[in-house]
């Protein structure tokens, strides 16, 4: 029989390690600021996750079709890039918390009122209105984060706050599938919508309870003046074409996958909070190993692998004839779209000078969410039109052109960081 320790001394030593990871793990935490607004965050994400889970279910019982939700998500994405430029001025001259506040109140209040309103002008008001809102969330996360930690611990940061909005999604597709149906079951409400509509009210609660750690959290005010930056960089006029058709691939099945499985396969709505909260489980792991992959056989083989993956993977969801094939490929499908994420911010930091990445990152989000809106409103009329069918198989065929287009734009990696200069 073979001993897990063989002598006491290899305990000890053992032990001595393991008390040695522990402080070293003590060391590189953020401090006390930090996790307040880790907390608010927590609450923010996880309303919201709920919130945009359950709302267009909501209104599928109003009697909205996909084209006119497609319309709404489109004007809630349309908001949000028109919103960044103005939000970053408005940043610098009155700094992060009080427009993280705003934000945190303003979102809520917005998300109310969608419940009640069903006039489509003024969903799409509305839904612009919370657009514009939430890239102050956009805008000021990323430099609130930094400014509450240190180098050594500011990938930690980024990590924990991104990893647990992605775990808040998964809690999300748990309590918005379930919720529902158990207020319908005690008999408090008669119609689905009507247990629907309170949980949403729930989420937009959840949301505004992010506000009370921001009112006890400091935040430095100030920001350096930056030196003016080129808007677009020689690797830029190649990676934004192939990012905005690879945008149109995320951006028009996502707003609908559970309406795809709602309306297209038939699954009570239970089943497809279990599939939502599963996916988000998937994307977390997913996120974790892209890197692996991309130290092994590079960034762009590895992104353009990634994007082939999810053709295939939504040319077998066109396919599907079981509820249980469409659920496999479902997750397949999220876990490598979602892999993409770290290979293509990488990419663009890796190959843009340091002085143009602010600037490069605000022009991938605006093509990339300019893109998505595009999609979402095209998918939605497709959708109604024609099924789901040989909209996803289109699909596959549009992700198939996008990894085309970024390797023959951008050719197969280098040994080394490959950085524009100009």
């Amino acid at each position: 029989m073979t001993l897990l320790w063989t002598s006491p001394t290899k305990g000890r030593s053992f032990l001595r390690w393991l008390r040695g990871a522990r402080n070293t793990w003590i060391q590189k935490q953020p401090g006390r600021r930090f996790w307040i607004f880790f907390t608010a965050a927590f609450f923010f994400d996880l309303g919201l996750s709920i919130y945009f889970f359950l709302f267009n279910l909501f209104l599928l019982e109003h009697g909205f079709t996909e084209k006119r939700m497609g319309f709404i998500t489109s004007a809630l994405t349309i908001g949000s890039v028109v919103g960044a430029l103005p939000i970053s001025m408005l940043a610098k001259r009155w700094g992060l918390k009080p427009l993280l506040l705003i934000c945190f109140v303003c979102i809520p209040m917005l998300c109310v009122l969608r419940t009640f309103f069903f006039g489509m002008s003024v969903q799409i008001t509305l839904a612009s209105l919370a657009g514009l809102i939430l890239s102050v969330n956009a805008v000021c996360l990323p430099p609130a984060i930094a400014r509450l930690t240190t180098p050594e611990n500011r990938s930690f940061g980024f990590s924990v706050v991104f990893a647990t909005g992605i775990g808040a999604g998964s809690l999300a597709g748990i309590i918005g599938g379930s919720l529902p149906a158990l207020l319908k079951n005690i008999a408090l409400f008669g119609h689905a919508a009507d247990g629907m509509r309170i949980v949403l009210l729930i989420s937009c609660a959840i949301t505004l309870l992010a506000a009370l750690p921001m009112r006890w959290l400091s935040l430095k005010r100030e920001y350096e003046e930056e030196r003016k930056e080129r808007l677009f960089t020689p690797f830029l006029l190649r990676f934004l074409p192939a990012i905005a058709v690879w945008s149109v691939v995320t951006g028009f099945f996502a707003p609908f996958a559970n309406v795809y499985f709602a309306r297209h396969m038939h699954m009570p709505l239970g089943q497809i909070g279990v599939i939502f909260s599963l996916s988000q489980l998937v994307q977390v792991g997913a996120v974790l190993m892209a890197p692996l992959i991309y130290c092994a056989i590079g960034t762009i083989p590895g992104v353009v692998i990634m994007q082939v993956a999810t053709g295939i993977s939504l040319f077998m969801l066109a396919n599907a004839e079981t509820i249980a094939t469409a659920r496999v490929l479902y997750l397949i499908l999220t876990g490598v779209q979602w892999m993409s994420g770290p290979g293509i911010y990488s990419m663009v930091m890796d190959r843009t000078p340091d002085e143009q990445r602010s600037n490069a990152a605000a022009m991938q989000n605006i093509v990339t969410a300019s893109s998505q809106a595009a999609a979402a409103a095209t998918a939605g009329s497709l959708f109604e039109r024609h099924g789901y069918s040989k909209p996803l198989a289109g699909g596959a065929g549009v992700a198939a052109l996008a990894a085309m287009l970024l390797y023959g734009l951008l050719g197969s990696d280098r040994p080394g960081p490959t950085i524009d200069k100009a």
